[in-house]
């Protein structure tokens, strides 16, 4: 297993998890539908890396990094935000999830990011409770509704 920043050869296996990622949270706006460069603009200006097993991409992981050193009411100056994780269901469960939020992490503190944050979907249950194994914990919910649905 090898964890490296992605280039743009591996645009084909990214998409394909963007999608997976997707359909995983239930995202209307990014389904079967959307175009591939809307995807790849998920993650447009993101550090994304990508987990290769025997040649073949079967992970990723998208920060965007935020400087907050002008704002003294922010606690950390530098932070992220995780844009996109995911590990192709095939390979679940197997400890690759781990591995690449591992390597994504030592790589943000080695660069003296002070905080990590993410938005999950709420049903997705499996995703929740890695993330918790990973040491994240919830603190907000964000609650939305379509204003152009009937009630």
């Amino acid at each position: 297993m090898l964890v490296r920043p992605a280039t743009p050869a591996d645009d084909t296996a990214i998409i394909g998890l963007l999608r997976q990622i997707a359909a995983e949270a239930g995202e209307p706006d990014y389904g079967p539908t959307c175009s591939d460069e809307r995807l790849l603009q998920v993650i447009d200006q993101c550090r994304t890396l990508v987990m290769e097993r025997e040649g073949a991409v079967i992970g990723m992981c998208a920060v965007r990094l935020l400087d907050f050193s002008g704002r003294p009411d922010v606690p950390g100056s530098r932070a992220a935000f995780l844009m996109a994780f995911g590990v192709n269901a095939s390979h679940r469960r197997r400890g690759y999830g781990a591995a690449l939020f591992a390597a994504m992490r030592a790589g943000l503190e080695e660069e003296g990011v002070e905080a990590l944050s993410l938005n999950v979907s709420a049903a997705n249950m499996a995703a929740r409770h890695f993330y918790r194994r990973m040491g994240l914990a919830v603190r907000s919910v964000h609650m939305a509704t379509s204003l152009a649905a009937p009630r």
